[in-house]
């Protein structure tokens, strides 16, 4: 008669192995599918073009696109999983949309045009408190403006001819949903499920 023994830690630890081994595979592909996803829509570095709601946020300078991580902390775990995601401040308001208000200031400086946005981005200590020449404008109906006094010549002399609004003064911006992660994860749902199953 021949005998069969069980050996369940050894089939357990064989288990978890392929688990782990799948759930990296899966997390890879993941991973790979949110950073095409962002990769869709090109906005030029402190351009005007915004990106639409409901698609995914612009790539400027590729941070949040380099930001996407696979967090394998939990993977030796009895529950092994692991995270894609990225610990960027900015993402889940681009993810999930939401209202920003200020925290050290009264308004947020909303970039009315090119010049503005090229002002917020150099701007000394990265504030437009130390930029010279911006004043507060008021409008009769009580819109708030950054602008600047603009100069020419007029003849021989040099006089202020304009001013141009460079930022509007908002107590709080509304941003849309401009989702990336939930729309890869879709795409690469059915290729996950059919790893985890084989």
């Amino acid at each position: 008669m021949t005998e069969v023994r069980w050996n369940q830690q050894r089939v357990e630890r064989k288990i978890f192995r392929e688990i782990r081994v799948r759930l990296m595979r899966a997390a890879a592909l993941l991973q790979g599918e949110i950073k095409k996803e962002l990769s869709l829509t090109r906005t030029p570095r402190g351009g005007a073009t915004r990106s639409i709601p409901l698609t995914p946020p612009g790539v400027q300078t590729g941070a949040l696109r380099r930001s996407i991580q696979i967090d394998s902390t939990h993977l030796g775990d009895d529950a092994p999983r692991v995270r894609v995601g990225t610990d960027l401040v900015y993402a889940a308001i681009h993810e999930k949309g939401g209202i920003i208000r200020p925290k050290r200031v009264k308004a947020l400086p909303v970039p009315l045009n090119d010049d503005a946005r090229a002002m917020l981005r150099d701007a000394p200590g990265g504030s437009l408190r130390n930029v010279p020449g911006l004043f507060i404008f008021k409008t009769r109906t009580g819109r708030t403006f950054l602008a600047r006094l603009l100069s020419g010549r007029r003849g021989k002399t040099q006089e202020r001819v304009g001013m141009q609004l460079l930022f509007a003064l908002r107590s709080e911006v509304y941003m849309p949903v401009r989702p990336f992660i939930r729309p890869a994860f879709e795409r690469a749902k059915p290729a996950i499920l059919e790893m985890m199953r084989t």
